[in-house]
Order: structure tokens, then C-alpha cells, then sequence
């Protein structure tokens, strides 16, 4: 503010009206707008009022700090830099002994205690404190407000009261106040059991920090709350404004937070207020704050000349109006003011992980020229505070990072950012999952389950109307409506922005835009992508606008082709592969793909297959796929470049490509943290390569058409180095698990089927289970019916799978081609010989999830001829050596489907072996049927000689006629724990317990949790003790151990055939949960007599994998003992078992 002194006072008649004309001493320095500003076209506004104010500060009665230059100056140093000054305090009641008295004197209870009631104050009426206020210590400071409240004081008048030259920035609150001063509270002062009412007051560089308890009403109206440097710390504060919430309400009407760097902050909901209108924030760095999940999204905001107007971190933010702020809405935590400020802690911002809805606004970029006005005709900052880094505009940034600026544009209208977690890197719970709205017809005609939360994250900006953006104004200042230019940093840049993994998004969020209209803001200038800083900031090519229903663009514009049906905007910024990656990759290239080429970075899977090779040269098959591919069923899918003109003299480049007949979903993988001897194993980068519909399960791929995007691990802030466990100085920051990030989201097209293509061995992560989950861009798929993937990952070793889908097991298909996009969730077949896995991920409610078992690979040499074994055996077609195929049936493959998938009834060898192993025998899998001349265990000693050529040497010093037999490989499984059961409302765990969802409870999570912390909650006393119903009866204790031998699985499984939803396609239903009561605990006497016999021990629980290594000891000693009984004479076996946690083979971890 501007401080000057009147000198006259007199009233005119002006368009009409009387007002008041104030004339002061001096000119003022800065411009500032007088007049109300009428505005044309708009639907949501139409009278713009971003008047400054005048408010007249002398009172009658003034409580000064001590400006006497007699008394209050020390060696001519006076209360602004001792940082002492006035205060009033409400104290508490108190006692003290009189002086010269003691407690052994007589009378002393009567006559020795002074006695002190406590304070009270109703009403402050036109009082004006100057230098009032106590702070010292600085470090951390002590602080007396000029108004200390301390608890019991019921309500509190303040009218027109005025704060000038405050001491401290706090008026109410205060710290570190404890026993040291007569009377103070052992509590903060606070003014959350006060009932506040405050009219037309002036506040100058001091905070208003409400809390009301529950019973307390804060009523603020026609009050001005201006920042300025009036002190040395924490002046002007950082939040002017707060309004908190512990139960209490407010009324909240025409006031103005102006000139600070924080003018509201808002933690109330909804309810909490019972008025609010016409409060307005003028030139802050932030207008409005709406920093708490549960503030209140629908109060009306107005914001002039901000450097943001609104930073959101609620779930919703509708209903405001703002004009000609340096953005006007953005999905921002701001929490401090720059930390170059002494005495202030470090600035932390993030962007609103929460916010899913911007709706019911009014942006205004510039307001038109009005000859002679103030308002729009000179070319300054907008901004207070001249020279201050804030007058370049909101920033995000931090601790250990160096400041990041909106610097793309001089100003713009709604500015993603996207997920943007204070104190965490790219973390794995960046994504945003929302209820499903009961009334959508549509999503429960997907399937979806109403009254769920569903994957679907993007910024929804609706019914929101732009004004006033040019593209490029007359003062030479960028505009847009709609900007990311805060949207994309987080995967790929090492250099170009300090902290990017520290303070990075997971992805580029989208946003989809509905019922958007424009005013004087051409179709160039409605939205632009940005490009990033560096060709590093690859992130940003993954960013997306979805214009539903066309309102982006509108009839006649020339961005579009008439009859165009829906379409999305993707950048032209390309998802490019690593830096070094690429480089070594075209190096290699330059070479003609010579073998004996040293090939650096370049992944060791783009050197394997050599239908890769094109997306090594070319561009266009690099990064997300934004041309249709033949063979799949977005072949007509395109998306085309535009860069338009606009009517100033220079080109803007909107940086958009227009696509339709194609759509892109996110997976959302997530792999189990494990580390060896302290270190985490990597699994990436990953590498995802489309695959025409025909050719999944192979290496195929597209062909020609194939398209290779790769997403790396998210990289160490200190350090260039690529993994960034290998970067200097590493830290371990705060996302889930609390882990380093590696890549875990990929931007996919729906309906499509891909290779997810691990550079590390993904068959190592088999403590837990592996998650893939779908998030979508809205809530309905444009081109498809539903949101769908198939996809192929390949194993490096022998392992076998187990699929469950919300809280279902899901068996594997018998068949590779009765996987389609039609099946179910979770459907899955793994190839016995190539390691392929091929599964469907579909919906957005519950991920698929999958484990891998361990298994013990098994040869045997079996003395019978093909005809027979396969009479007596249904096998897997593709598990039969091309030696026999003329001698299989020729629809044996294509209808191959032994008892829906299970082949235990109808192999005799599966059958006989599991009895003598004594297993479940769906554990077994025969995985290749090849002649018994030892050309299969030729082939793996080729393939792995250090692994397999001394037990080809073993078995070639034994004589066996060459093609007699047949070799028969097959695989044991380790228990799946979780075989067979079956959560209602939850997950099987690794230890086959079920996890239950909130709100549910009990063995298999079907039953309602009571909540006992809510009123009017019968919940049972947790001390009663047990009692029985007189009619039951107690269960006794068993009289003998229970054997240790495993036991079988259900014969019954449910299926899930190819075309259905849940459920068994036989009909017969799931086995009904079984309540599971504990014994009933006998009373226990002391014995009369010595023991008859002595208790037998517990037989301790076998892990799964030292189970399935006692398995193999068995299987070994039958073989050795010739006890190994088949129904075939075996002739030769070869066991190769699977390795512990630490790598070793069969060993003891």
C-alpha cells in the first residue's frame, strides 16, 4: 500500500452517481484502477470490478509499541529492530505469594496469596495498533502477536479496528508462549474457542489465522488485509488469510486480501461456511489457495491481477471469476513465499494431485483497451513487488532443487501441471482413481461397479469460458487460454531443470474439456502444447487434450475438417528413447548392424530382433504410436500436424497434432521391490512394441508397421549416471515403498495388443505379486467399446503363472487364440516352450494381478513311442515336437481343450507322477514332447552349456538307441498359496491370507467392518469376555497332529471361458465362504500325575520354495531308488532346480 495524507475530502457527481474525491499530499507512485469496467459477450460476468481501494487508517485511540525518543530507543535503536513492542493479552487466572509472606507463616492462605482473576476483553471499537507486537530469539522465534488470546475468551467484537507498522506478522497467533509470563496458557494462543466478528477493519502486514472450534463463528465483512514490508520477519506473512477448519463456521463477505504473497488459504468445506460473497484478491503471488482435499471447490472467487488466481489441491474448483492474472487457475500446494526471505522456511510447491474437475468459471486474459484507463492501456508487470523473483510469476520447485518459473507466457488461462508431490519423486501413487457417479448409465452399461472408484485421471475442465487471449498482445506478451507448460517434467531430463526426479509427475496428465466457450480469443490461441526446454523433457510428448464434444475448437474452425467425428490433441514433441540409448543405437546402425559391433546402451532385446531395426532409423516408429497400423483394430487412426497463423504480424505455434480413429490408455504396471545383498534389481528401461491382432504371442510383431516406445527409470537428481542407484551421492526420497522410481506407467492405444519388452529379467520378481491396472482419459472410450489391452511379456527362465482378478483366481486358457480382447480380465496363457505370456487387462475398478511360481524343471527319457503316449495323454500342441505333426490330427490345435484347461484327468503320466510325489497335479505341467535321442537336451546345453552340458555328457556315456523313447520335459510348480481361495471384498496375499478392503472384514472379507468411532455405533465391549449360547456346543481340542502331507485343491474350480464376464461358463457356481470358528479354548487343570506320554512337537510350515525343494528330493530319490512309477518305464532323467533368492540353484537363500 500506498501511504499518504489527506488533504481534502469533497463529493461530485460522476456518470450519474455521488462519490467522494480524495485528494492527498503527494502524488502516488504506481497506477491504480478507479472505475468498474463493463465487459461484453460474457455469460458469467459482466461488470468487472478490480478497484483499489482507500481506507482512511487514523483513529482516535492508537496502541503504540513505544516510539518515545526518550524512553523506547537503546543507543538509538527503537522497537522495529528490538522487535518489541504493544500487546494486549487475555490472560487466565492467576496466583502469586505476596512479597515478604512463605507458606509456614500463620494466615497465609488468607492474607499471603494475591490473587488475579482472569481477563476479558468483549469489543475493540476504531482502535489503530502501531508497532505493536513481541518477537525475539529469531531462530526459532518467540513470538506475542498484538492481540493474545488464550483459551476461555467466548467472543470477541473488533470494529474498525486498524494495524499499521506490526512488529510481528501474526496478529492472533503466537509461539513457544509457556510459563514464563504471569498468567499465559501452557498451550499456542489461539482463537479457535473465540467467536469472532470483525467489520471494516485494516490490516496491514500482519495474518488472520482462523480455526474456529466446533460451536464458534468467525464473521469477517468489509475488512482489507494489505501485505507490505512492515517488519523483518515473516512481514508481510506468506498467508494473509487463513481460514482453517476444527468444526466451527464462518461468514465471510466483501473483503479484499491485496498486495501479499499469499492473500486466502482455504482448509473449511463446504459446510462450514454460512456466508460467503464478494471477497476478492488483488495482486498476490497467490489470490486463492485452495490448498486442503476437503476446502470447499464451489465458493466464488474473485482474483484480479495475481500471479496465480487460484492454486487448487481439491478435488473439485468451480465458480470463480478471474482477470488478467499471471495464470488463472492451476492445480498447485503452495505452502511458503520464496526462501531467499530471512527467517522463513524453504519454499515447497507442488501441483494438486487431487483436482479432477475445473468447472463453472470465467477467465479473462487481458480486459479490452478503454482509451485513458489504467486498466489495460500500459505494458507493466503485473505483479507486486517490483524486483522480488515473484514478479516473474508463479513458480513450483524446492529444497535441493533450483526454482522453476512459468516463463512460456506472459500470461494464461487454466495451466496443468499435473501430480506434483511435495518431497517425492515420480511416485507410484501419483494416479487418481474417482467414484463412479450412481446415475451414469453408460459406465454401468461397461460393467463398471457403481459405487466403486474407477482409473479414469484427468483435469475435466467444464463450462468454463475464456476471454481476452491473444496468442501475442500489443505490449509483446505471450497468451493462451490453456497451457502445460509445468505438465510434462518428470521422466528423461537430467540436466535441463535441477531436482526433476525429486519434484516430477509420473506422467503428463490429460485433460478433457467439455462446454467451453471463447470471446475475443481466436482458435490459435485457445490452447498450445509446450515442447519443454530440452530435447530431454521427453515427457511432454505424452500430454493430451480430449475435446468431447468439440467446444475446443467450434463449428468453423479451421483446425478441424468438417465432418470430423470425435478426435483428440496430442503434441507434436515426440516420447522419444533415451538420450544415449538412441545414440548408440543408430552408431550401431551406421555400421550396417554389424555383429562385432560394440553397442554401448543399446538394449540388448532392440539388438535381438531384427524387425526392430527400422524403428532404430526411423522416427515415426519411435515413441507412442499416432499412426494407424494395419491389422489391428485402429488401422484407420491418424494424427496429423497443424501449425496455424494468427492475425498479428508473427506465427504461434500451437505444437498440436489432431488425432482420430484412435484413443490412449495408461498401465499401470507395478513390480515388486527386491533387492540382493542391499541393492535393487532393475527391470528397466522398458520398452512396449505394438503387435498387429494376428501375430501376438510371437516375435513378429507389426512387421514393417512396428512401433517401439521406451520409458526409462526415473533418474537421481545429483547424478548424471544412468540407473540412478549408480548416481553420486543417492537419496532415497518418500513415494510408495519408499523406493526408488522405475518405470511403471506406459501410454498405450486402447484396443491394441503390445509386447511389454523388460531389458532386465523379470522373472526374478517372484516375491509378490506383479499388478497391471488401466487408467483412462475419460470415462467413456470414443472408438472402442470398452478399455481394453492384450499383452505379451516373456519370461527368461522356466517359471509357471497364477492370474486373480478381483479377488477371483482366473485359470490359464488352454489355447493362445482364445485370448482376445473379447475375454475376461485376468485371462492368460503361457507358451510351454517359448516363455510367452499373453494376458488381458480390461476395466479400471481392480487390477489383474499376477505371481510367478518357481519351478523344478524335469527330462525324462521315456521308452514308448509317440502314438502311444499320445493316446494316453491330452498334451498342450505347442508343447509337440515339429518332428510329430503329421502325426497329430490336423484340428488337434485348434480345438485342444482338456477339461477346460485342466489336463490332470486325461494324462495318465501327469496323473501317476503326482501320485507318487504326492501333489496337487495341476502342479505339473508338460511343457515339450521331443524324440528320445537327446536332441532336446542337446539343444538347451547349446543354448545354456554352463546349465546344461555336463548332464548331456552324463546322458551320452549311457547307451540308448538313437530315436528310441521320446523326451518328455515337464515342470513342478511351487503351492500357490492362494489356490482356492477366494476373497469376497479383497485380495489373496503372498501368504494366502485375505486383504481385506476398507470397510470389510473377517477370513474372507465378508463382513461389514464396524466403524466404533462413530456416534451411535453398538460395538461389543473389546474387555467382555467370551461367552457360548446355551446350545452350543464346544468344539474339542483334536486328539491327534494333523498329517503333514500337502493336501489337494478344490476338484471344482471356477473358469473363465472366452466369452464370459465372471463366473464358470459350466454353470456351477463358486464355492460358498464357510464361516471359520476357532476351537473353543477347554478349562485347564493342573495335572494329578506325571504325563502318560510326551506332547509331539509342531511340525514347522515349509516355505513355498523349500516345499518344491523337498518335492525334488523326492523325485530324485524315486528315480535313484527305481521306485518312480509312471505307468512308463523312464530311461533317463535330468532335474534342474530353481535358484533361491540369492541366485543359487537349489540353495538355502
Amino acid at each position: 500500500p500506498e501511504y499518504r495524507t489527506l488533504s481534502a475530502v469533497t463529493t461530485q457527481v460522476v456518470n450519474g452517481s455521488l462519490v467522494s474525491l480524495v485528494q492527498v499530499s503527494a502524488p502516488l507512485i504506481n497506477a491504480h484502477i478507479g472505475e468498474k469496467l463493463q465487459v461484453s459477450g460474457l455469460r458469467g460476468a459482466s461488470v468487472l470490478d478490480g478497484r483499489a481501494t482507500v481506507s482512511l487508517l487514523s483513529r482516535n485511540v492508537e496502541i503504540r509499541g513505544g516510539y518515545d525518543a526518550a524512553y523506547d530507543y537503546i543507543s538509538g535503536v527503537g522497537p522495529d529492530l528490538t522487535d518489541y513492542g504493544a500487546t494486549i493479552r487475555v490472560a487466565e487466572s492467576y496466583e502469586e505469594i505476596r512479597e515478604g509472606w512463605d507458606d509456614s507463616m500463620a494466615g497465609f492462605d488468607l492474607y499471603g496469596i494475591l490473587s488475579y482473576p482472569g481477563g476479558t476483553v468483549s469489543s475493540l471499537a476504531y482502535v489503530r495498533f502501531r508497532g505493536a507486537g513481541k518477537q525475539w530469539d529469531l531462530e526459532p522465534p518467540y513470538r506475542e502477536p498484538p492481540l493474545v488470546l488464550h483459551t476461555g475468551l467466548a467472543s470477541l467484537e473488533m470494529k474498525g479496528v486498524v494495524v499499521t507498522e506490526p512488529l510481528t506478522g501474526k496478529f492472533f497467533t503466537c509461539t513457544k508462549i509457556k510459563n514464563g509470563f504471569k498468567g499465559a496458557s501452557g498451550d499456542d494462543c489461539s482463537t479457535a474457542a473465540t467467536s469472532l466478528t470483525i467489520t471494516d477493519g485494516v490490516f496491514v502486514g500482519t495474518n488472520m489465522d482462523f480455526k474456529p472450534a466446533p460451536g464458534r463463528t468467525v464473521a469477517v465483512e468489509r475488512s482489507l488485509f494489505f501485505g507490505g514490508q512492515e517488519c523483518r520477519t515473516d512481514c508481510p506473512p506468506h498467508k494473509m488469510v487463513v481460514l482453517g477448519y476444527s468444526g466451527g463456521n464462518y461468514r465471510f463477505v466483501n473483503n479484499t486480501a491485496q498486495g501479499g504473497f499469499g492473500g486466502f488459504t482455504l482448509h473449511a468445506p463446504c459446510e462450514a461456511f454460512l456466508e460467503w460473497g464478494g471477497n476478492v484478491a488483488m495482486s498476490n503471488a497467490v489470490g486463492f489457495d485452495v490448498e486442503a482435499k476437503g476446502a470447499c471447490g464451489r465458493l466464488r472467487l474473485e482474483g484480479y491481477r495475481n500471479s496465480a488466481g487460484i492454486t487448487a489441491a481439491t478435488p473439485e474448483i468451480g465458480n470463480f471469476l478471474m482477470v488478467e492474472n499471471g495464470m488463472a487457475v492451476t492445480t498447485g500446494i503452495w505452502q511458503t513465499w520464496p526462501s531467499e526471505k530471512m527467517n522463513l522456511p524453504g519454499d515447497k510447491l507442488g501441483g494438486g494431485p487431487e483436482v479432477g474437475r475445473i468447472f463453472d468459471g470465467t477467465i479473462i486474459g487481458r480486459t479490452p483497451q478503454v482509451d485513458g484507463s489504467a486498466r489495460s492501456g500500459n505494458c507493466q508487470k503485473w505483479s507486486a513487488h517490483q524486483g522480488h523473483p515473484w514478479s516473474r510469476g508463479y513458480k513450483i520447485g524446492g529444497t535441493m532443487c533450483q526454482w522453476r518459473w512459468f516463463t512460456e507466457y506472459g500470461y494464461s488461462g487454466f495451466a496443468a501441471q499435473g501430480a506434483y508431490v511435495i518431497g517425492q519423486g515420480s511416485g507410484y501413487d501419483d494416479l487418481k482413481w474417482r467414484p463412479i457417479d450412481p446415475e451414469n448409465l453408460a459406465l454401468k452399461e461397461q460393467g463398471e461397479k457403481v459405487g466403486f472408484e474407477v482409473g479414469t485421471f484427468r483435469y475435466l475442465v467444464d463450462n468454463v469460458e475464456f476471454s481476452g487471449f491473444s496468442g501475442t498482445d500489443s505490449c509483446g506478451r505471450r497468451n493462451v487460454a490453456i497451457s502445460n507448460e509445468m505438465a510434462g517434467d518428470g521422466e528423461g531430463a537430467v540436466t535441463s531443470w535441477v531436482g526433476q526426479a525429486h519434484y516430477g509427475k509420473a506422467t503428463c496428465y490429460p485433460i478433457e474439456v467439455r462446454n467451453l466457450s471463447f470471446v475475443d480469443t481466436p482458435d490459435y490461441a485457445r490452447l498450445r502444447f509446450s515442447r519443454g526446454a530440452k530435447a530431454a523433457d521427453v515427457q511432454f510428448g505424452l500430454c493430451t487434450v480430449h475435446d468431447w464434444d468439440g467446444s475446443l475448437l467450434g463449428e468453423g474452425s479451421k483446425w478441424v475438417d468438417p465432418g470430423i467425428g470425435p478426435y483428440f490433441l496430442k503434441p507434436t514433441r515426440r516420447h522419444e528413447w533415451p538420450t544415449e540409448v538412441l545414440r548408440d543405437c543408430q552408431s550401431w546402425a551406421e555400421t550396417g548392424y554389424a555383429d562385432d559391433y560394440e553397442m554401448g546402451t543399446c538394449l540388448w532385446w532392440l539388438r535381438t530382433y531384427g524387425n526392430l531395426q527400422h524403428t532404430i532409423e526411423g522416427q515415426r516408429y519411435r515413441g507412442l504410436a499416432t499412426v494407424g497400423i494395419p491389422g489391428t483394430e485402429y488401422t484407420q487412426g491418424s494424427c496429423d500436424p497443424t501449425i496455424f497463423e494468427s492475425t498479428e504480424t508473427s506465427i504461434f505455434k500451437s505444437n498440436l497434432l489432431l488425432c482420430s480413429g484412435m484413443e490412449w490408455v495408461v498401465l499401470q504396471y507395478l513390480v515388486p521391490e527386491k533387492k540382493v545383498s542391499g541393492s535393487e534389481v532393475l527391470f528397466g528401461p522398458v520398452g512396449f512394441i505394438s503387435v498387429q491382432d494376428a501375430f501376438y504371442g510371437s516375435s513378429v510383431f507389426a512387421g514393417q508397421y512396428t512401433t517401439v516406445d521406451i520409458y526409462r527409470d526415473y533418474t537421481d537428481p545429483r547424478g548424471e549416471q544412468i540407473p540412478p542407484q549408480t548416481g553420486a551421492e543417492t537419496e532415497m526420497f518418500n513415494p510408495v515403498l519408499g523406493r526408488y522410481t522405475q518405470p511403471y506407467l506406459a501410454t498405450l492405444v486402447n484396443h491394441g495388443y503390445y509386447r511389454i519388452q523388460f531389458t532386465g529379467d523379470i522373472t526374478v520378481f517372484d516375491q509378490d505379486f506383479l499388478e497391471f491396472s488401466l487408467f483412462s482419459y475419460s470415462d467413456l472410450p470414443l472408438y472402442s467399446p470398452d478399455f481394453a489391452l492384450v499383452v505379451d511379456m516373456v519370461f527368461l527362465k522356466a517359471c509357471n503363472v497364477a492370474f486373480y482378478y478381483d479377488g477371483r483366481q482366473v485359470l490359464a486358457s488352454p489355447r493362445r487364440d482364445l485370448i482376445s480382447l473379447d475375454s475376461p480380465a485376468g485371462a492368460n496363457y503361457l507358451d510351454p516352450v517359448s516363455k510367452i505370456l499373453t494376458f488381458v487387462v480390461k476395466g479400471r475398478v481392480t487390477p489383474v494381478r499376477m505371481r510367478q511360481l518357481q519351478v523344478v524343471s524335469v527330462s525324462f527319457g521315456v521308452a514308448v513311442d509317440f502314438k502311444d503316449f499320445f493316446e494316453d495323454n491330452l498334451m498342450d500342441p505347442n508343447s509337440i515336437d515339429s518332428a510329430y505333426q503329421e502325426m497329430v490330427p490336423p484340428t488337434y490345435a485348434s480345438t485342444y481343450d482338456p477339461d477346460n484347461g485342466n489336463i490332470v484327468k486325461s494324462n495318465s503320466f501327469v496323473r501317476n507322477l503326482a501320485s507318487v510325489l504326492n501333489i496337487n497335479p495341476a502342479r505339473l505341467r508338460v511343457v515339450n514332447i521331443v524324440p528320445g535321442n537327446r536332441r532336446r537336451l542337446r539343444e538347451l546345453a547349446a543354448r545354456e552349456p554352463g546349465k546344461w552340458r555336463h548332464l548331456l555328457e552324463a546322458a551320452e556315456s549311457r547307451r540308448l538307441d538313437d530315436g528310441a523313447g521320446l523326451g518328455v520335459d515337464f515342470e513342478i510348480s511351487s503351492v500357490d498359496p492362494c489356490d482356492g481361495v477366494f476373497c469376497v471384498n479383497g485380495d489373496c496375499d503372498v501368504n494366502g491370507n485375505c486383504k481385506c478392503q476398507n470397510g470389510w472384514t473377517g477370513p474372507v472379507c465378508n463382513t461389514t467392518q464396524l466403524n466404533c468411532t462413530l456416534p451411535g455405533t453398538v460395538c461389543p465391549d473389546p474387555t467382555a469376555l467370551p461367552t457360548l449360547p446355551p446350545t452350543q456346543v464346544p468344539i474339542a481340542q483334536p486328539t491327534s497332529e494333523p498329517t503333514p502331507e500337502p493336501s489337494f485343491g478344490p476338484t471344482s474350480q471356477p473358469t473363465f471361458g472366452p466369452t464370459s464376464t465372471f463366473g464358470p461358463t459350466s454353470g456351477t457356481p463358486f464355492p460358498t465362504p464357510v464361516p471359520v470358528f476357532a476351537p473353543t479354548q477347554q478349562p485347564v487343570f493342573p495335572p494329578t500325575s506325571a504325563p502318560s506320554h510326551v506332547p509331539t512337537p509342531p511340525v514347522p510350515v515349509l516355505s513355498a520354495f523349500d516345499e518344491l525343494m523337498a518335492v525334488a528330493d523326492k523325485l530324485t530319490t524315486a528315480a535313484s531308488s527305481g521306485t518312480l512309477d509312471t505307468g512308463y518305464e523312464i530311461t533317463e532323467a535330468i532335474i534342474s532346480l530353481p535358484p533361491d533368492p540369492c541366485g543359487v540353484p537349489g540353495g538355502d537363500g
